[in-house]
């Protein structure tokens, strides 16, 4: 049975898809206009289906997001790259802020601390350390409705706050 969920579009993504394929689409056309006629295209196409289209790819993936509580996973991510840990591997959870500095942006990033963020706005965030020290985080819209779920299921000792990052 699912305890939480959270299930929404992420506009900034798709703006940013929006103006990325406007961005290739005018710079293709302006790259295919000068090169002569008689210059065989390849390695333009090439560069283009190696580069720009899992570009394109990865953006269209990141337009929707979702996290997901039930009685044994927690599971969060851009469908279909979705992380599910099982709720008996996990440590704790921290509840911080994020802004752009300190997440390094939208979508899926590196944290500076270790582990993967999956960031879809600047604000509240849940940092999840599980089995063999890996850490995940991911944004969240609803912090305080997380924080009492999964202070039912894991004990609220493994619940954390770290606002100091604001």
């Amino acid at each position: 049975m699912v305890l939480y969920e959270e299930k929404y579009t992420v506009k900034t993504i798709v703006w940013t898809s929006i103006i990325a394929g406007l961005v290739i689409t005018t710079s293709s056309i302006a790259v295919l206009s000068s090169v002569p006629k008689t210059e065989t295209l390849w390695p333009i196409i090439l560069i283009d289906a190696l580069v720009i289209l899992p570009v394109i790819f990865l953006l269209a993936i990141m337009t929707r997001f979702e996290v997901k509580i039930d009685e044994k996973t927690l599971s969060f991510g851009y469908p279909p790259i979705i992380v599910r840990i099982p709720l008996e591997q996990i440590d704790n959870v921290t509840f911080t802020k994020v802004g752009f500095l300190s997440s390094g942006g939208i979508g899926i990033r590196l944290s500076s601390g270790g582990g993967w963020n999956y960031v879809t706005f600047w604000g509240d965030l849940a940092r999840v350390e599980w089995s063999n020290g890996r850490r995940h985080g991911f944004s969240v819209k609803n912090p305080e409705e997380v924080k009492r779920i999964l202070g039912k299921l894991l004990g609220k000792d493994k619940i954390l706050e770290d606002y100091s990052k604001r």
